[in-house]
């Protein structure tokens, strides 16, 4: 009976409430006028003024508001706050309901959920006149030591009104109201960070390869061939001449259709086919060079051109892996029509070569994913981990509970809570941003059948328990519309408790993103999540493994849910019950879990894989930042019989920058640093042996951290077997646009699969040095094909790649004369002499005019093969002859 009448008093306020937002949030014309003038005239300016306080873990900040108009700023009458978001949150704030007053400006802040924050003014707020400036300074967590780190599009919002308005001066793309990081103080996270932007010269010295030629890297494929014995100087055309592709059985019947329409070729009946002028496709077996057994694995294939009897024959143990044989023949043809004759006996290191993406935090449309794939079928990667659901958004229709669209995939300004989430990531306050969109269900369909045609798998994943605000937020909006005329339909997939009192803030400063385990909706939710995506997948791509997340959950959330505490279970055995029901779940449905490795640990401890349901689990493993100690999961949990992906974070997390420079887009929690060089370099054999560097570039001592931590190996050929394969991981914080996209993927992408696919000769060189020759050596020839080669693929697949700034160095004997690379030998560096009026191009070496006028400015720029963009600008100031030095720094 008291239940039941806590349910009528729950009613009987979301009946209230509801009427007074339909009321009370009408907005004023005075409200509305506010609003426009403040958006349309606060000029805001963001300056990192230091990074590191007395304590190495706060830094200050300080924003400039000018009234740039005509009208005065005062605080009222309008009720008016000023809306912003940060990649740091702001120090006193964070998980607490309480404002806190900002010393000299008249405003207070608050922390309102997730990277959010609020300026409100106070009663001491002075009014800002026309064209006077307040400087208001605070500190906030952590430094902050890019310009993406400040999110765009703030916004300004009145108590009592539903309505908001952008703050122009914040609107633009790229980031524009920061204010330079000219200083160490600045872009130093700290006092002992050893990293600096580079300089020209720093960038020549570490990224300068030498040119092999294009002839020479037009023959080469990559990913890098087990063996490829090619005569460039015997060749055949085999796209013109009446060139015929042979019918296949019918097994291969989507690979003939794929290469017919790449390369423009008939396919003939076999009965029909032509004695010469021919490709084969076939299904057998796959030897391994100078060996008689096969090829392991099904994605193996062997390509056989003979130039004098005009025949390609393509052989494959699969469909997938004539598929893989086909990209091949693609890569020799893709510079022009004639082929070289020899053979190509092929197969991957691993079986599962992937890429994950992040649409949650921004959200990507489909075009985008398609072109993704296009690309990781040129690079023969077989596996799409898509992020569908994250604090910030839900982007996967669920036809059973579609709140979670309705609600969940959208971010706006909404005091109701009713239409969207928060904006979150510099999204607008209105509906027109990048945090909002979601994959229908035909959409999503169109994706799994992209990519089952190029026999690449796409794993979902919806990430729990943490992680969850979206899911959580949609489920409360669906509650408050089904209470007072469905009570069953209202409580049917709740995932929180009302009367939880935990307080807890995530790794995101969210304060609300953990689902809760003690009540059974939470389970009815999942059940109902899983069936329909499986039901999704079922007759396009059917689903086999589902990914659950389980990452970086707030440790102290539950513990103050009454529905928690009457199953008296600790913390960490709450978060297992939920670990194994789940799971069970998904086994329930014939399919495998997998999910992040902290979401199968349990008090540092692998979980016993007995109390999980299905027979494979597999982990996307992440953690491994070598000075935090996790670096040993891998092993640890292929040691315990869990299907490993080696997804590290030091060298395979891609939104981190390429170079430690403040105009590098990108996180930065894990390593300062991900270029491709260091991608390229990463060995999957030998985990510990990448051990170099820690987040702020200190050296690591590979013994010194396997004595503290422990670095358990690989226990027996089982062990080694689980190790199944790599992954890159895009997370889309910063990653707003198509554009963003690309630039942070590749080349980087490129170098992954490059490892994932073929064992490189430095992974076994034992001496370091000699490991360090080799690897220069791999590397160079890697680079000259990527310069000479696949940027022009790339081009034409409309894919906008990374462009690194060149390097340029100044002849010390004759400065004159100036060394200058792009470090992927093909692309062209050209340079300006009159301050980018005109430009021209180079080779590897500018000489300057004998009549320059010293000192002189050199702006140099790095083009696309395709010399549509360009890199960042550079300048390098050469003082001329008879001087010791000249600057060198980047524009």
């Amino acid at each position: 009976m008291d239940n039941f009448k806590s349910i009528i008093a729950r009613i009987c306020v979301l009946l209230v409430l509801r009427w007074f937002n339909s009321v009370s949030c009408q907005c004023s014309q005075e409200q509305i006028d506010v609003l426009d003038y403040i958006g349309n005239y606060l000029e805001v300016r963001y300056a990192v003024i230091r990074n590191y306080d007395s304590d190495d873990q706060t830094s200050w900040s300080q924003v400039n508001l000018t009234n740039s108009g005509r009208q005065d700023i005062s605080a009222g009458p309008v009720q008016w706050s000023v809306y912003l978001s940060l990649l740091r949150g702001i120090q006193d704030t964070l998980g607490t309901r309480n404002e806190s007053e900002i010393p000299n400006s008249g405003l207070k802040v608050g922390h309102i959920n997730g990277c959010l924050h609020r300026l409100s003014p106070t009663a001491s707020f002075a009014t800002l006149l026309p064209g006077q400036t307040l400087p208001v300074t605070f500190r906030v967590t952590h430094g902050m030591v890019s310009h993406t780190d400040v999110f765009p599009n703030w916004y300004v919002a009145a108590d009592g009104c539903t309505e908001s308005r952008t703050i122009l001066s914040t609107a633009r793309e790229p980031i524009h109201f920061t204010a330079p990081f000219d200083t160490a103080e600045k872009w130093k996270r700290s006092r002992n960070d050893l990293y600096d932007p580079y300089t020209p010269s720093v960038r020549y010295n570490s990224s300068y390869v030498h040119d092999i030629g294009a002839d020479s890297a037009r023959t080469r494929i990559l990913p890098t061939p087990v063996e490829a014995e090619l005569d460039a100087e015997k060749t055949v055309n085999i796209k013109y001449g009446g060139w015929v592709i042979v019918e296949p059985v019918s097994e291969l019947e989507n690979e003939a259709k794929f290469l017919s329409d790449a390369l423009g070729l008939t396919i003939v009946p076999a009965a029909s086919a032509p004695s010469s002028r021919k490709i084969l496709l076939l299904i057998g077996p796959v030897f391994n060079p100078n060996a008689t057994k096969e090829l392991d694995g099904a994605e193996a294939y062997q390509l056989e051109i003979d130039a004098d009897g005009e025949t390609v024959t393509l052989t494959g143990p699969t469909g997938s892996g004539v598929f893989r044989g086909i990209q091949s023949v693609l890569s020799l043809t893709d510079h022009g029509d004639d082929v070289p004759s020899g053979v190509v006996r092929d197969g991957p290191r691993f079986e599962y070569r992937g890429m994950h993406v992040d649409v949650s935090r921004n959200f990507h449309q489909v075009e985008e994913i398609f072109r993704l794939m296009d690309a990781m079928t040129i690079y023969k990667m077989n596996q799409l981990h898509l992020h569908l659901s994250d604090d910030e958004g839900w982007r996967l229709e669920i036809p059973e509970i579609p709140e979670l669209t309705q609600v969940g995939s959208r971010r706006c300004y909404d005091p109701t809570g009713d239409q969207c989430i928060i904006p979150q990531l510099g999204s607008n306050p209105t509906l027109s941003n990048t945090g909002t969109g979601y994959y229908s269900v035909a959409t999503y369909r169109s994706i799994l059948a992209y990519a089952a045609r190029r026999h690449i798998r796409v794993i979902p994943e919806i990430d729990m328990p943490g992680h969850s605000h979206a899911a959580i937020h949609s489920m409360l909006a669906r509650h408050r519309k089904y209470a007072a005329t469905n009570v069953t339909a209202a409580n049917q997939y709740l995932l929180s408790d009302f009367d939880d009192q935990s307080e807890y803030l995530s790794a995101q400063y969210f304060t609300d993103g953990a689902v809760n385990p003690c009540m059974e909706s939470t389970y009815s939710f999942i059940d109902a999540v899983v069936g329909s995506v499986k039901a999704l997948h079922a007759d396009v791509q059917p689903l086999t493994v589902f990914h659950l997340g389980g990452d970086e959950v707030a440790s102290t959330a539950w513990i103050g849910s009454p529905l928690c505490q009457q199953l008296n279970l600790s913390r960490p055995d709450l978060y297992l019950r939920f670990v194994a029901r789940a799971s069970h779940i998904v086994a329930g449905h014939g399919l495998e879990m997998a999910m992040w490795d902290d979401g199968v640990y349990y008090n540092d401890l692998p979980v016993n894989k007995t109390l999980l349901g299905g027979e494979n689990v597999y982990t996307t493993v992440w953690s491994n930042v070598w000075e935090w100690g996790n670096g040993k999961r891998a092993y640890e949990l292929a040691n315990d019989d869990y299907k490993v992906i080696i997804s590290h974070a030091t060298h395979l997390y891609i939104d981190h920058p390429s170079e430690p420079d403040p105009e590098e887009r990108g996180l930065y929690w894990a390593t300062r640093v991900t270029s491709p060089f260091k991608v390229f370099a990463f060995m999957p054999d030998s985990l510990y042996d990448n051990i170099g560097v820690d987040g702020k570039g200190r050296p690591l001592d590979k013994d010194t951290i396997c004595a503290v931590f422990g670095c358990p190996p690989l226990e027996d050929d089982q062990s080694r077997a689980n190790v199944i394969g790599m992954q890159g991981q895009l997370w889309s914080e910063v990653t707003r646009f198509p554009e963003n996209l690309t630039y942070m993927i590749f080349p980087r992408i490129v170098a992954l699969a490059e490892r994932a696919w073929h064992r490189a000769e430095f992974e076994s060189v034992p001496d370091e040095i000699a490991r360090n020759e080799t690897l220069q050596g791999e590397w160079e020839t890697f680079a000259n094909i990527l310069g000479h080669k696949e940027f022009k693929r790339l081009d034409r697949l409309g894919i906008k790649y990374n462009i690194a700034p060149a390097g340029a160095e100044i002849d010390p004997d004759n400065q004159y004369n100036i060394f200058v690379t792009s470090g992927f030998p093909g692309l062209p560096v050209v340079y300006s002499l009159d301050q980018g009026l005109t430009w021209i191009s180079c080779e590897s070496v500018i000489n300057l005019p004998p009549d320059t006028n010293f000192p002189i400015d050199v702006q140099l720029r790095v083009l696309s093969s395709d010399r549509s963009r360009s890199s960042r600008q550079i300048s390098l100031t050469v003082n001329g002859p008879g001087t010791k030095t000249s600057a060198l720094h980047d524009d």
